[in-house]
């Protein structure tokens, strides 16, 4: 009797043991499915990263990590797409493809100007209550070592300037702060170009500063990427009268508000001589003051009065899209300056990546400064064989399309953002494609050298987290 009961027991624990095998084989591989949207993610291939490289690991379940390897050269090339035609689907690492590839990440061309950060003086005009939401902006930029800066604010407020500049200090950003007798606050563009000038470039300890080369006027929200504006500047010869900065991506605003004017949410260039002249000549504008916006009213003054015609430069970016600006910033984009309205107007990144402001900022500021030039540049793959197309947007996101992407889909902006038709060429979303977004960044020493590291995840709601990790080798 008792031998019975033993091998009943002994069976009923055998099928309890097939039955539990059986039921996480079924949730591996419904978890393999929800990563495996495309087929290039191989277990064999797991990696487990440690935990420093990547933040909070222990609290995600992590699947698989596909590796790209690409060289870091010197050599520069100026185009933002390159693409390759290449089977990518059955390899876990693209080694032998991906190291052709001539990543400028420490870009050496040659540049008929050399200028640095404190040849710049940058200008911008706000009030206390927007402070709280726009000093993001400031610390993107205003906290690299030379900045020299001034905002301005309304004479109604200059009982908060000290608490301002208190907040400045705290922050370590280095703008000076003044007040301006102008009411109408798109005024306050010409009040700006003066004050800058006599406050910074004019009297700077008491006297003439030589230094000054580039008056920079744009919004209180625009986001300078200081690198990529010195390497655009180096094109530029400041002893000209030049005019710099770019129009809207916005067709209607373009058909509305003309093409005469930078637009100067993606940030003005004036060159020393052009800032001087206005500063000193700004009374003979005045006439211009009803126009709508500051920077329209500063473009008739610059052109029709100073007879200085805008220098269209594309690397200013006024961006007025609104919702999902995913498929702007995959679009191929060369040597970022500038961009504006982000949270406001437009989302950088899905919700499941973040929703805190403050470390969508981090991320963007470590993207660009780990790879220069190069931030946003495009690197395409396409398998013809298994019909899929890889798009690494550098710094950005690496995106698997279940589909050969063809030439014109390529060079079309994606319209994930609603209802701006772009003076760009655009075209309909594509939905069969899994994106991973840039995380972080790295640096390894090897007996190589060192190795730059770009960790991509992907961990929408519904399926677990996976990564891309892409290495850069000198």
């Amino acid at each position: 009797m008792l031998l019975k009961k033993r091998k009943r027991l002994t069976s009923l624990i055998f099928i309890l043991v097939i039955c539990l095998i059986w039921i996480y084989s079924r949730k591996d591989a419904a978890n393999e499915q929800s990563v495996r949207k495309v087929p290039y993610i191989e277990k064999k291939v797991t990696i487990q990263p440690r935990s420093q490289e990547l933040p909070n690991v222990e609290k995600k379940n992590m699947n698989a990590i596909k590796m790209l390897k690409l060289s870091m050269k010197d050599l520069f090339q100026n185009r933002h797409t390159v693409v390759q035609n290449v089977s990518f689907s059955r390899q876990h690492t693209l080694v032998a493809d991906i190291s052709k590839l001539d990543i400028p990440l420490h870009a050496t061309k040659q540049q008929p100007y050399s200028y640095k950060i404190d040849n710049l003086v940058f200008g911008i005009t706000t009030t206390v209550e927007r402070l709280v939401h726009i000093i993001r902006s400031l610390r993107f930029w205003a906290r690299d070592i030379g900045i020299q800066c001034l905002v301005t604010f309304h004479h109604t407020e200059r009982n908060n300037l000290e608490t301002v500049r208190k907040l400045f200090e705290m922050e370590q950003i280095p703008c000076l702060t003044d007040i301006t007798f102008t009411h109408r606050y798109v005024e306050r563009f010409f009040d700006l170009v003066n004050r800058t000038w006599s406050l910074l470039a004019n009297k700077k300890n008491g006297s003439s500063n030589k230094e000054f080369k580039w008056l920079l006027i744009g919004d209180d929200d625009t986001l300078w990427f200081i690198p990529n504006l010195l390497r655009t500047l180096n094109n530029y010869n400041y002893e000209k009268p030049i005019y710099l900065g770019d129009h809207s991506d916005h067709l209607e605003s373009m058909q509305r508000f003309g093409r005469y004017y930078a637009y100067g949410g993606g940030g003005i260039a004036l060159s020393r001589p052009l800032a001087q002249n206005l500063a000193h000549n700004i009374s003979f504008c005045d006439k211009y003051k009803e126009l709508f916006g500051g920077d329209m009213m500063l473009g008739k003054c610059v052109t029709e009065v100073m007879k200085v015609q805008l220098s269209r430069d594309v690397t200013f970016h006024q961006m007025d899209i609104r919702g999902d600006a995913t498929g702007y910033f995959e679009s191929g984009i060369q040597g970022l300056v500038s961009i504006h309205h982000m949270f406001s107007w437009w989302s950088p990144v899905p919700r499941w990546v973040s929703e805190d402001k403050e470390d969508i900022v981090n991320r963007f500021y470590q993207a660009y400064r780990s790879t220069s030039f190069s931030y946003l540049k495009r690197y395409v793959w396409i398998d013809w064989e298994y019909n899929e197309t890889l798009v690494l947007t550098l710094g950005y996101s690496v995106t698997i399309y279940n589909q050969s992407l063809t030439s014109e889909q390529i060079t079309a902006v994606e319209a994930t953002f609603c209802c701006v038709p772009l003076v760009r060429r655009s075209r309909t979303p594509i939905t069969h494609r899994q994106t991973w977004y840039f995380s972080k960044s790295y640096t390894k020493n090897q007996s190589s050298g060192n190795v730059l590291h770009h960790i991509y995840e992907y961990s929408a709601a519904d399926s677990n987290s996976s990564y891309i990790l892409v290495m850069f080798y000198s």
